[in-house]
């Protein structure tokens, strides 16, 4: 049905088309939904990506005043994030980007993200040292759980370039 030049039908992407007013956060996806963004549990490596999603949603539903982006936040989180959420200043005043910066400081989103420590590269390399590379399958294999420990480790500050470079040759079986 057509009223005052907008269609209240969804598009054919299965998408509401945004409009030129601001919406409602009661238009944002239902949790869980293909659109949605993942719930929010209160883990710090999982907050940046958290607000992206959420950022993106909203831009996507045409969200975008403070308020409407308050009260829709609180959907995709768990209980216990919500609950904390609620008692925020900055939610009760309804100024969404102090409630950004309140959450990036109660989740401790600048911690260090590696969850990895130099043990577990040594144990990496030790496991990986006994098995044969004879085909790309495997090779690529053992490059990309390589990058996943000694790449955090980098990425942390915890591993330099040389080292690096030396546990990945290190890792590899002798008669590669």
């Amino acid at each position: 049905m057509v009223t005052g030049g907008q269609s209240s039908t969804t598009g054919a992407s299965g998408t509401t088309p945004a409009t030129s007013s601001p919406m409602s956060y009661i238009n944002l996806p239902i949790v869980g939904g293909k659109q949605a963004p993942p719930k929010f549990k209160g883990h710090h490596r999982d907050l940046t990506r958290f607000l992206n999603c959420f950022e993106h949603v909203c831009t996507q539903f045409n969200v975008t005043e403070s308020k409407q982006k308050c009260l829709g936040i609180i959907q995709y989180c768990s209980n216990s994030v919500a609950d904390t959420i609620e008692n925020l200043e900055s939610y009760q005043k309804q100024d969404y980007n102090e409630l950004v910066k309140d959450l990036h400081w109660f989740y401790d989103s600048k911690r260090q993200k590696c969850e990895y420590h130099l043990g577990d590269l040594e144990d990496f390399i030790k496991e990986w040292r006994t098995v044969e590379v004879t085909n790309l399958e495997t090779f690529k294999q053992y490059h990309r759980e390589f990058v996943k420990v000694a790449g955090a480790l980098k990425t942390a500050g915890q591993l330099e370039e040389k080292a690096f470079n030396r546990a990945f040759w290190a890792g590899l079986h002798p008669d590669i």
